[in-house]
């Protein structure tokens, strides 16, 4: 059988699929030995590298794949959480904002070219919130929660049914005592992703088999 570098692209995925971080990482390190052009390998290696809290090493991966393609959202949305991640902040919102100049453009060729019920749409308009729910995150870490909300705002905007989003918003106006509103926004979260919404509560109230 010949192992090229997609098989081992393949089998780093199934790895990091079942938490097996440091067995999927030596594959996707074979897979962008074999083959440097590999965005996805790289953008794979990042990811694992980030769970493995990596994160020197998962900015470097994650370079190679913005390299590669530098239009690629997702891969975006990832080097701003690592640079979170490493306390970067200033780096993190600056390359937020130069993600967040390009969202019009993209958004624009969506409408296009893109019919209303195709999946990839609805994943494409996932990630244009994304970078705005990312830069939120940050800026609620660092304390500035009502820049934090108007971000969330606007990735509400752009995806009402973003889950994440409505439970970051809760969680904030929860901590700004602004309880009614944080409410509002946490049943949001149960209308669109009921699951989220069950984990959520089990953090809050512990799962019935720790009582």
């Amino acid at each position: 059988m010949l192992e090229d570098d997609e098989f081992y692209f393949l089998r780093g995925s199934i790895l990091a699929q079942e938490a097996r971080y440091e067995e999927a990482l030596e594959q996707f390190r074979m897979a962008t030995k074999l083959n440097p052009q590999h965005a996805v390998a790289w953008f794979s290696m990042s990811s694992t590298l980030n769970e493995l809290r990596r994160y020197e090493e998962a900015l470097e991966a994650i370079n190679k794949a913005l390299e590669l393609k530098p239009w690629w959202l997702e891969a975006g949305i990832l080097k701003g959480a690592i640079l979170g991640h490493l306390e970067r902040y200033d780096e993190a919102f600056a390359f937020l904002d130069s993600l967040i100049e390009r969202l019009p453009k993209i958004a624009d060729e969506l409408d296009k070219f893109v019919p209303e019920d195709n999946k990839d749409k609805e994943e494409t308009l996932e990630h244009l919130a994304g970078v705005w729910y990312c830069k939120a995150i940050f800026l609620e870490k660092v304390g500035r929660q009502e820049e934090a909300l108007e971000c969330l705002e606007k990735a509400l905007e752009i995806y009402p049914r973003f889950s994440h989003a409505w439970l970051e918003k809760g969680i904030i106006l929860w901590k700004m005592n602004k309880e009614e509103e944080a409410l509002s926004a946490i049943y949001m979260v149960f209308k669109h992703d009921p699951e989220l919404f069950r984990e959520f509560m089990q953090d809050i109230l512990g799962s019935p088999e720790e009582k």
